[in-house]
């Protein structure tokens, strides 16, 4: 009966009105959404898209996040809150980004929700102070046995909700490998941020420390080795609806120390630089496609001081590579498929934001891998990775070819 009564008024008040005003069309999207009346409000889409009115655009948004049509939703609630900053954040604004995995974008919108929207998601879509936690093994195993044994992989990351606008990622590796009559043992440990600023804006500095100890017997005779390396990036995001632009930058400083028939100290730096592009595209209902190719370029030097019982001899090497990078991604329901390309030359070179440094125990030149994905439940994801992997080591240019297993288990908080 109310609502009837409601189609009265609004015919009376257009009868009233041959000229429609901004003030009647502001009334008329008002009282459409409000009644959910969804497909009378998309017959006035054409009239709201020629104003400038911050309203009208917040009720377009509305009527796409009823259609589930979540990216045009974002589209509008994004031009309503261009026109007027000062308004408060829609729900289903929050809603829509959440919706769609960028979670700490909509936690950025928090502060801008009134008090009891702010309430309602505190309660239900509370910001936890772990984010998840990921536990990592493997194998590489090496196609020649006789340049030495299978490698061993270990990790374990973890990230952790600063602040609404800030994530940290806070993890460690460890290899070891029996190599030429010896041991190799590495340890990584790796810390990165993720600051949210405006207008879908991240920064994302990250710092990253690798050390390795080596021994061994090559021509009958012993040899032992030490490294330290040291990684800091930076990159600057910008999301554009489903579209991801990163330009980032990297320094890397390293020393290895080798004792043989003489004594080695080989000190490098490296400055790499480079741009990588992401984007995610619905495909059907339940299948989604993502795609992220990058390209570096990497500037090097190294120096060497060799010395033994009669002479000391110093060298300088200047080296400039590129890297490329491709990673693609399938999502079906509670299954992932992935395919991740890497090539690179001779060079330093570290990825995804100094996560893993692709060094030790040799250089590589590129790997192929695919993961297969599976969601156990709302908090855990298991992952199989097969890859294909080949090193050149840089001191005797001998390369080493692997077949590479990991197994990811990762717990959603």
């Amino acid at each position: 009966m109310f609502k009837n009564f409601g189609y009265c008024l609004i015919f009376l008040f257009q009868l009233g009105w041959s000229q429609k005003t901004e003030e009647n069309l502001v009334f008329l999207a008002n009282f459409y959404t409000n009644q959910q009346n969804w497909e009378q409000l998309e017959k006035l889409e054409y009239r709201i898209l020629a104003s400038n009115n911050a309203d009208l655009f917040s009720t377009l948004g509305k009527l796409y996040y009823s259609k589930n049509d979540l990216k045009k939703a974002e589209k509008y609630f994004k031009q309503s809150y261009q026109i007027n900053k000062n308004r408060e954040i829609d729900l289903e604004y929050f809603f829509t980004l959440y919706l769609q995995g960028y979670v700490q974008e909509a936690n950025f919108l928090r502060k801008k929700l009134s008090t009891a929207n702010l309430n309602y998601t505190n309660i239900h879509f509370p910001q936890k102070t772990m984010n998840y936690l990921a536990l990592e093994g493997g194998i590489k195993v090496i196609e020649d046995k006789n340049l030495g044994g299978n490698l061993n992989y270990g990790s374990l990351m973890m990230g952790l909700n600063l602040t609404s606008q800030t994530t940290l990622d806070i993890g460690g590796n460890y290899i070891s490998q029996k190599i030429n009559q010896g041991d190799l043992k590495q340890q990584e440990a790796h810390l990165g941020a993720f600051i949210n600023i405006k207008n879908y804006f991240q920064i994302n500095p990250a710092i990253h420390f690798t050390q390795a100890t080596y021994n061994g017997i090559s021509d009958n005779t012993n040899y032992e080795g030490k490294s330290n390396f040291y990684n800091g990036s930076l990159s600057i995001s910008k999301r554009i609806r489903n579209f991801t632009i990163s330009p980032n930058i990297g320094y890397i400083f390293g020393k290895n120390e080798i004792n043989y028939t003489f004594d080695q100290s080989i000190t490098q730096k490296a400055f790499q630089y480079g741009l990588g592009l992401h984007y995610k595209l619905k495909l059907s209902q339940n299948l989604y496609w993502t795609i992220s190719p990058s390209f570096y370029q990497i500037n090097q030097n190294n120096r060497t001081i060799s010395k033994d019982e009669n002479s000391e001899d110093e060298t300088s090497e200047d080296i400039k590579g590129q890297a490329i990078a491709i990673n693609t991604t399938f999502y079906y329901k509670k299954f992932i498929l992935g395919f991740d390309y890497l090539k690179k030359d001779n060079n330093l070179f570290s990825l995804y934001h100094a996560k893993y440094f692709y060094n030790f125990p040799g250089e590589i030149k590129y790997n192929l891998s695919s993961t297969l994905g599976y969601q156990i439940n709302s908090n855990f994801n298991l992952y199989i990775t097969a890859q294909k992997e080949q090193n050149i080591r840089t001191y005797d240019n001998l390369s080493f070819n692997y077949n590479n297993y990991f197994l990811t288990l990762i717990y959603k908080f």
